[in-house]
């Protein structure tokens, strides 16, 4: 949805993706059935729920402030991000993509995780763990 005036999202149990452009949403409901989530341009949500079958997630341009641990997931893109500090451990990541997000200071990952970033947040990322 790109609905700058779009202040809620309905609620449906067994939505499996969910893409919201520029939106004024302050929340975004519990979907338990939800794979795939891309949030573009929504400044109001700091937070997201737990969603226990999330695979992939993209963040792009939010002021979200902590991702949540998600066991399903396997690819993480955020770009843009610059409330974000820390990227904790998600046992299945196979895809790491960050970009413009210089407040990224502390990440665990994965050996196996294929990471893709700008120099910029590179430079700022002060502790890297792997973990087998």
């Amino acid at each position: 949805m790109n609905c700058p005036n779009i202040n809620t999202i309905p609620y449906y149990p067994n939505l499996k993706l969910l893409g919201i452009y520029n939106c004024s949403i302050k929340s975004i409901p519990y979907y338990p059935n939800l794979k795939e989530l891309i949030i573009v341009g929504v400044d109001n949500i700091t937070s997201l729920p737990y969603y226990p079958n999330l695979i992939i997630l993209y963040i792009r341009t939010s002021n979200i402030k902590s991702i949540q641990y998600y066991s399903t997931l396997k690819l993480l893109d955020i770009y843009n991000c610059h409330n974000i500090n820390k990227i904790s451990y998600y046992p299945n990541l196979e895809i790491l993509d960050i970009r413009f997000s210089p407040n990224i200071n502390k990440l665990i990952i994965n050996n196996k995780v294929k990471i893709t970033t700008d120099n910029d947040t590179i430079n700022t990322i002060l502790n890297l763990f792997f973990i087998k």
